[in-house]
């Protein structure tokens, strides 16, 4: 290819990614352990098995260059924006929470994930989709306690940050777009 894809289409396979790994529960940084059919343009023979990035370029599986060198560059900024997509939900346009989560500030499931600050009445709702539903689910009593501790460090680990169990910023960032 001689020409790299505009951000509108990199920001649109990204929102498709979201939409897509979110109903499956997959994580963008994720591996595949795929097992070849042959045939056709395959690049492994029947039988095969390999393990891929969920999100790859066809050129990964297949005897072709697609995406082409500038599509298959774009990846790790399309695989970072679709984690970002995933836990923000912002491919509905909803607002993100807040930064960086300090204090009292903590995720709580309860029908879907929300951030608490203070009392309930304060509560901002979050539309999250399915990824951080399945992954960072706190009791009912919304306390940071061992069950977000855990649920932190299982998302930390699916977009490949240190399993500390800690919201710092960087995991943080990683939870919202700014």
């Amino acid at each position: 290819s001689r020409y790299s894809a505009p951000a509108a289409v990199q920001t649109s396979v990204a929102k498709m990614f979201a939409w897509k790994l979110a109903m499956y529960g997959r994580s963008p940084y994720g591996t595949a352990v795929l097992t070849s059919t042959g045939g056709g343009t395959s690049r492994y023979p029947a039988g095969t098995v390999v393990s891929k990035p969920v999100v790859m370029g066809h050129l990964d599986v297949g005897a072709t260059a697609c995406p082409g060198r500038y599509g298959y560059a774009a990846l790790p900024y399309i695989r970072s924006l679709t984690a970002k997509l995933m836990v923000t939900g912002a491919t509905d346009g909803g607002p993100t929470g807040p930064w960086p989560l300090t204090g009292d500030q903590i995720f709580a499931y309860s029908g879907g994930p929300r951030v608490i600050n203070g009392s309930d009445a304060q509560a901002a709702y979050r539309p999250y989709i399915a990824a951080i539903q399945r992954e960072v689910v706190v009791a009912q009593t919304s306390r940071y306690d061992s069950a977000t501790v855990n649920g932190v460090s299982r998302w930390q680990g699916l977009v490949g940050l240190p399993r500390t169990g800690v919201v710092d910023s960087t995991t943080w960032q990683t939870m919202t777009v700014r």
